[in-house]
């Protein structure tokens, strides 16, 4: 990757990021990502890339206090749904809410990320 660049990586994120209707119906949205991604500074996406990997705060999740809402995308298969619950589940104060999406929930249904966001700010903020 560091040799090659992120643009193989790029090209072959939409299938992981979008569901198949989304990248049909929204061409153009999609291929701005694949150019961002694509150009990203190879060693930062690396960097990040292993920080991921190797980093584990589970543990620490109990010491959040704030109100929390995990948001997990239905068809999502790079944080399952099993993710987005464990967080919630040790969260003091955290909720988990889903979306029939993919892993780019904010992106494929905007209206319905912004609802789920305004429901759990108007319960818990005003």
């Amino acid at each position: 990757m560091l040799e090659q660049g992120l643009k193989n990586i790029a090209n072959s994120a939409p299938s992981r990021w979008f569901g198949k209707d989304f990248i049909v119906h929204h061409g153009a949205v999609v291929a701005r990502l694949v150019d961002i991604l694509a150009h990203q500074n190879t060693n930062g996406y690396a960097a990040c890339c292993q920080a991921l990997a190797v980093a584990d705060v589970r543990n620490k999740l109990g010491n959040i206090n704030t109100p929390l809402l995990s948001i997990g995308g239905e068809f999502d298969l790079i944080t399952p749904i099993s993710d987005a619950q464990f967080i919630a589940d040790n969260i003091p104060n955290a909720a988990i809410a889903t979306i029939a999406t993919s892993h780019i929930s904010n992106i494929e249904r905007p209206d319905g990320f912004n609802a789920i966001i305004e429901r759990f700010l108007c319960t818990n903020y005003y």
